[in-house]
C-alpha cells in the first residue's frame, strides 16, 4: 500500500507551505477531497492551535530528515510501507555479568536510551524509581507527545493527546499508530492498553541494580541492567494484534530524535527484504541515518532467521546489528527412571522427594469415564482437569504430551501444571511429540515439581521404559498396574559451563543483502555477538506475550531482541566515558574489543541448524558473528577508534549505481555534493568485507589514538584465496593523533567460496585492537580454481 511517508513542517512551525507536487491521477474513492495528501494539510489546518494558542502538531505519517540549518525545505514522497515485526522468542539467560558491575561509575545520569518495543509498567521492581531525587536526573529536553487519531465522515477529526510522565529511569512513553489506526488494524480496547505489555528489553538496558528476580515464588538470584542509572524513553510502534508499520516506527524515531535521547534501541526487524535499489533505501534505516547524523547511536536487533547465509535483516552501516549467543547459565532439569535411566530436560520447577520415585501415569490412561480419546484428540495434553480420574492421579507423576500447539499458544505449560495441582499430582511430566522440531524449548515456571523433555529420542526412551512396565489384562486389555516410576531433579538451580558464548542457530547470519536479487553488500553483518539466550529481565505481570509468565514480575525470554539492549546499555556507559565518542566511534569501540574466544580459550561456534544445534556447530566467522561477542570492560579502553559520519555515509549511498534520485528523496540533498566513488570497502569501517575481490584491491583505514601514547606492531592472517600487505607494519602514536593504514589485498585464486581472515593491531601499553577481513567472490589472474 502506498503511504506518506515524509510529513514534517508543522513540527518546524513553518506559517506557509508550498506544494510543487500533484498526484499523477485523481485520487479513487467517494470524492477527490479524501486523499493521503489533502487530509494531511486540513488535518494541520484544523489541529494548528489549541484553546489556549499554544501550538500542537499531531503527525500523519513522518519521516523527520536533517536537512541543512538554514534551509527550510518540504520533502514529500511515497514509498511502500513495510510490516514489522519483534524478533523476540520467548526463552531465559544471563544478566550482565560482575565484570560489568565494575565499569559503572555514576550510573548514567544523563543519557537517555529510547526503546521502540512496548514498554513494561513503571511499577515493576525492575525499574521503578530507586530514590525521590531521582527524577531530577531526567532530561528537561524529553518530552512526548502523542495523539490518537479517529476519523469521523465529512471532515470531523476528533483527537486525544496522551502526555505521559512516569517515575525515573522511565522519562516518557509515546504511541505511534497513526498508520495502522488508518489500515483499520489498531484495536484500541487490545492494542491501546496493551502499551505496558511485556517488553523487558528496557530493563536489560537500564534496569534497577540488584533487584531479587522472584518466579513461581521460587529465587533465582538478583539481576541488573547494564546501565542502571540511565533514563528511559519508550516509543510503542509495535501492537500485538498485527505487529506494526514502518511508517509508525519511523514516527517513533523521529520523535526520539526530537527528545534528545542518546541511543536508540530497535528490537524489530522488516519482515522482508525492502524492495529497491538497495536494501540500505527504505524509510526506517533512512530516518536513522538521520538520527546518527544528530549524534545518536543506534543498535538494531539482528532478527531471529538464521542460520541461513543471508538472513540478516539489519543493512545499514550505519546501524549497529547485534546478533544473538548463549552463555554459561544453564537450568538443567532431569527424570531419573526406575530402570536406572537418566534422561535430561528443562524446567524451572522443584524436585520431587529425592528418597521416593513416583508411579508414571499417561495422561491419556487416566480419563474419567466421561471423556475418551476419541472425543478429545488433545486430551493427553492436561489442559482440563475434569477431564481426568483424580483417584488415578494422586501423589503420582502425571504424563502429558507436548505437541506443536504448545508451540503456537493453544496449550500452555501453565495449564497443564494447573491441572496437576488440581489433580493432586506428585508432579508432571511433559515428553515430545515427534513432529515438534526446529524449537527451542525454553525453561518455563512451574510451581510444583515438574520437566519438559526436550528430545523426541529422550521421548522415545521413556515412553519405551512406561509401556513395557504397564500390565495388561489379557481379556480385557486393561491396565490393571502402573510399573514404571520415577522421580524429578529439579531445575531451579543454575549450573555453569565453558562452552559459552556460541552463535545460536536463530540469530540471522550475514553477508549483508544489498538488494533482493540478492547481491552482497561490502558492509559486515551482523557487528557483534551479545548474550540474547535465555535472559532473566523485567517483566509485565498482565502481559500476555508468553502465558507461562503471566502474573510474573520477571521472565526469561530469547531472540537477538534480547542482545540489542545489552549493547544498547553498555553503548550508554562508553558515551558517559567518552561524551565527545560519535556513534561510529561508539561502534568502533565495541567491535575491536570484542572477544573471539569462548570461556575454555576456544574459537566461538556457530549453531548451524534449527534441528539439534548443539549436534550441528562448527568455528564461527564474522557473517555468524561480527567482530565477535561482546567485551564490556575492553569496549571502555579500546585504545584506538574508527570514525565515520554522515557525509561518508551519503557519499557512500551515492556511489551505488542508481541511487542518486532515491537520495534525493529521502533526504533532500543532490549526490553530487558528495563524493560518489566512495564504495563499501572504502568506508572508515572496523571491518574490511569484500563481495567481489578481482585481482587486488588497496582500502586504508584510519585509526584515532584515544588513549596515552602508544607503539603499535601489525599482524595479520589473510583469507584463503588472499594474500594481505599491510603498511606500516608498525607506528608510534600520540593521543588525539591518527594514523592511516593501506590493506593491500590480492586474490591468488578464482573461487566463489567466502574466506575470511583477520588483521590484529598490539599496542606496547596492552591494547589489541582486531579488524575482521571477509572476501567473498575472488577472481585471480592466476588460473588456478578452488
Amino acid at each position: 500500500m502506498l503511504r506518506v511517508c515524509c510529513l514534517q513542517t508543522a513540527q518546524d512551525q513553518v506559517d506557509i507551505i508550498s506544494l510543487s507536487v500533484t498526484p499523477n491521477r485523481r485520487p479513487p474513492g467517494v470524492a477527490t477531497f479524501f486523499n493521503p495528501i489533502d487530509m494531511a494539510l486540513l488535518f494541520e489546518i484544523m489541529s494548528r492551535y489549541t484553546g489556549t494558542g499554544e501550538r500542537k502538531l499531531y503527525k500523519l505519517l513522518l519521516a523527520r530528515h536533517a536537512l541543512n540549518d538554514d534551509t527550510l525545505v518540504l520533502m514529500i514522497s511515497i514509498q511502500f510501507d513495510l510490516c514489522w515485526d519483534s524478533p523476540l522468542s520467548n526463552g531465559p539467560q544471563k544478566q550482565p555479568k560482575a565484570s560489568v558491575q565494575l565499569v559503572w561509575s555514576s550510573y548514567m545520569d544523563p543519557f537517555v536510551i529510547g526503546f521502540q518495543l512496548n514498554p513494561v509498567p513503571m511499577q515493576n521492581p525492575g525499574i521503578i524509581i530507586a530514590s525521590k531525587n531521582d527524577s531530577k536526573l531526567a532530561k528537561e529536553k524529553t518530552k512526548c507527545v502523542c495523539a490518537l487519531l479517529e476519523w469521523i465522515l465529512i471532515f470531523l477529526f476528533y483527537h486525544i493527546a496522551l502526555r505521559m510522565k512516569p517515575a525515573h529511569p522511565i522519562v516518557s512513553v509515546c504511541l505511534d499508530y497513526w498508520n495502522s489506526l488508518v489500515l483499520e488494524l489498531f484495536e484500541p480496547h487490545q492494542d491501546w492498553m496493551t502499551s505496558f505489555g511485556p517488553r523487558h528489553t528496557a530493563s536489560v538496558a537500564a534496569g534497577n541494580h540488584g533487584i531479587p528476580v522472584i518466579v513461581a515464588g521460587h529465587h533465582f538470584g538478583n539481576a541488573s541492567g547494564m546501565a542502571p542509572r540511565s533514563h528511559i524513553a519508550v516509543y510503542k510502534a509495535l501492537y500485538k494484534s498485527f505487529g506494526g508499520f514502518a511508517a509508525d516506527v519511523v514516527a517513533a524515531i523521529d520523535q526520539a530524535a526530537q527528545d534528545g535521547v542518546d541511543i536508540i534501541s530497535l528490537s524489530i526487524t522488516p519482515n522482508r527484504r525492502p524492495p529497491g535499489v538497495a536494501t540500505f533505501f527504505n524509510p526506517i534505516d533512512m530516518a536513522l541515518l538521520s538520527a546518527v547524523k544528530v549524534g545518536i547511536f543506534v543498535v538494531q536487533a539482528a532478527g531471529n532467521t538464521g542460520p541461513s547465509p543471508t538472513s540478516m535483516f539489519s543493512f545499514s552501516p550505519w546501524i549497529f546489528t547485534v546478533g544473538a549467543a548463549s552463555h554459561d547459565r544453564v537450568y538443567s532439569n532431569s527424570i531419573f527412571l526406575g530402570n536406572n535411566v537418566t534422561i535430561p530436560g528443562v524446567g524451572l520447577a522443584p524436585g520431587t522427594d529425592e528418597k521416593k520415585l513416583y508411579k508414571l501415569i499417561l495422561a491419556r490412561h487416566a480419563l474419567n469415564n466421561d471423556t475418551s480419546v476419541a472425543d478429545d484428540m488433545y486430551v493427553g495434553e492436561c489442559q482440563d482437569a475434569s477431564k481426568f480420574n483424580k483417584t488415578l492421579i494422586k501423589r503420582n507423576l502425571l504424563m502429558c504430551s507436548y505437541s506443536i500447539r504448545f508451540v503456537l499458544g493453544l496449550s500452555t505449560i501453565k495449564r497443564a501444571s494447573e491441572t496437576a495441582k488440581n489433580l493432586s499430582a506428585a508432579g508432571v511430566v511433559f515428553y515430545m511429540d515427534p513432529f515438534v522440531i526446529g524449537f527451542q524449548l525454553n525453561p518455563v515456571p512451574m510451581q510444583k515439581p515438574g520437566i519438559i523433555i526436550a528430545s523426541t529420542n529422550d521421548s522415545k526412551i521413556l515412553m519405551q521404559y512406561y509401556n513395557s512396565s504397564l500390565e495388561i489384562d489379557a481379556v480385557s486389555k486393561k491396565i490393571v498396574q502402573f510399573g514404571a516410576v520415577a522421580g524429578i531433579c529439579g531445575g531451579l538451580k543454575a549450573n555453569y559451563g565453558n562452552s559459552a558464548p556460541k552463535v545460536m542457530y536463530y540469530s540471522a547470519r550475514g553477508p549483508d543483502p544489498e538488494d533482493t536479487l540478492p547481491h552482497e553488500a561490502d558492509i559486515l553483518k551482523p557487528n557483534l555477538l551479545a548474550p540474547g539466550n535465555f535472559i532473566w529481565a523485567a517483566w509485565s505481570s498482565v502481559g500476555t506475550d508468553s502465558v507461562e509468565f503471566l502474573g510474573e514480575n520477571f521472565a526469561l525470554m530469547s531472540g537477538t531482541s534480547m542482545a540489542a539492549p545489552h549493547v544498547a546499555g553498555l553503548a550508554a556507559l562508553i558515551k558517559q566515558k567518552f561524551p565527545n565518542f560519535s556513534p561510529a566511534a561508539i561502534g568502533s569501540a565495541l567491535s575491536t574489543t570484542a572477544s573471539l574466544f569462548d570461556k575454555s580459550g576456544e574459537p566461538i561456534m556457530a549453531q548451524r541448524s534449527y534441528a539439534s544445534p548443539e549436534l550441528n556447530q562448527s568455528p564461527a566467522t564474522p557473517f555468524d558473528m561480527g567482530s565477535g561477542f561482546v567485551n564490556a570492560s575492553g569496549a571502555l579502553n579500546p585504545g584506538l577508534v574508527f570514525d565515520s559520519g554522515y557525509d561518508d555515509y551519503m557519499s557512500f549511498l551515492c556511489g551505488i549505481n542508481g541511487s542518486a534520485p532515491v537520495v534525493l528523496n529521502y533526504t533532500g540533498q543532490n549526490c553530487g555534493l558528495y563524493n560518489s566513488t566512495v564504495y563499501g570497502p572504502d568506508l572508515n569501517l572496523p571491518s574490511i568485507t569484500i563481495s567481489k575481490l578481482n585481482q587486488s584491491r588497496i582500502v586504508q583505514r584510519t585509526v584515532q589514538n584515544i588513549a596515552q601514547n602508544e607503539s603499535y606492531s601489525v599482524g595479520w592472517t589473510a583469507p584463503d584465496g588472499v594474500s594481505v600487505k599491510v603498511s606500516p607494519t608498525h607506528f608510534s602514536i600520540n593521543n588525539g593523533e591518527r594514523q592511516v593504514l593501506s590493506v593491500l589485498l590480492n586474490a591468488t585464486l578464482n573461487s566463489s567460496v567466502a574466506s575470511f581472515g583477520r588483521i590484529g593491531l598490539f599496542g606496547n601499553q596492552g591494547h589489541v585492537i582486531n579488524i575482521p577481513i571477509s572476501v567473498m567472490v575472488k577472481i585471480s589472474s592466476n588460473t588456478s580454481t578452488s
